[in-house]
């Protein structure tokens, strides 16, 4: 029988320093985000990756699509919504650690290349809407009531109404389609579409703001990876790196 080999004390403790001096192992996350964020989150993915030393997988849909897909338990680790979305997930709860990015405002979209002159009052945004033909809209949610709304307040309901071509997609595919001469949406989802372009926000007075959100999923895995994430993306809002993207960092509100 062998006698038992013996470690020397000093080169167990070098072993154990090593151990404990390896680095964590790369994570995969996966990322749900709607439209309106999706020229963002690709710009921003490569710096985070090479910080981080992470890769995102990023996956865009409407936001009634990834409700549907959390509610019935898709597996993701971050999450980008519309903030109504995420107060909604969050009380199940399916969402925690909310953080509030950035607000977009409503526009108002044409074909890529197509003339027209931009309103920049409510008087001409509503000789505007007399003048088209089709306009792509999503009644749903608050914005899209304010736009009925805004309608009412600019006496041309009557007048408007037999145009709209309501639907639970996003307007600006029926535009791009040629299906619509106009289309009424967030001024980032209109930004991330290549196949229309951005002819005006909404004026000041009128217009109706949507806030979006981040947050963790609640069963996510890498909890610290995504939390250091939503803290990169949230000071890249700050920086106002999503500007250009048809985004206003909410921190620029604050000052």
């Amino acid at each position: 029988m062998f006698p038992k080999p013996k470690i020397h004390p000093l080169l167990l403790c070098c072993i154990v320093g090593l151990l404990h001096a390896a680095p964590a192992p790369a994570a995969e996350l996966t990322v749900l985000s709607t439209p309106e964020a999706r020229d963002a989150l690709e710009q921003l993915a490569p710096a985070y990756e090479k910080s981080a030393g992470h890769r995102l997988r990023l996956t865009f849909a409407p936001a009634a699509e990834l409700q549907q897909r959390i509610t019935a338990g898709a597996r993701f680790d971050v999450a980008i919504l519309p903030a109504p979305v995420v107060t909604t997930l969050s009380r199940p709860p399916l969402l925690r650690e909310r953080r509030d990015l950035a607000r977009a405002g409503m526009g108002v979209a044409v074909r890529a290349g197509t003339p027209r002159p931009a309103p920049r009052n409510a008087a001409q945004l509503r000789e505007l809407l007399l003048g088209a033909g089709t306009i792509a809209t999503a009644r749903a949610g608050a914005c899209g009531e304010r736009f009925l709304l805004l309608l009412e307040n600019l006496g041309v309901a009557e007048q408007v109404a037999p145009k709209l071509l309501d639907t639970r997609d996003a307007p600006i595919e029926l535009l791009a389609a040629g299906r619509a001469d106009l289309a009424i949406a967030l001024a980032g989802e209109i930004a991330a579409h290549p196949g229309v372009t951005l002819l005006a926000p909404w004026p000041p007075e009128v217009q109706c703001y949507q806030t979006m959100a981040g947050a963790l999923s609640a069963h996510t895995r890498q909890r610290a990876a995504a939390r250091a994430l939503l803290r990169f993306i949230a000071a890249e809002a700050d920086a106002g790196a999503l500007r250009s993207h048809g985004q206003e960092p909410l921190a620029e509100r604050s000052n």
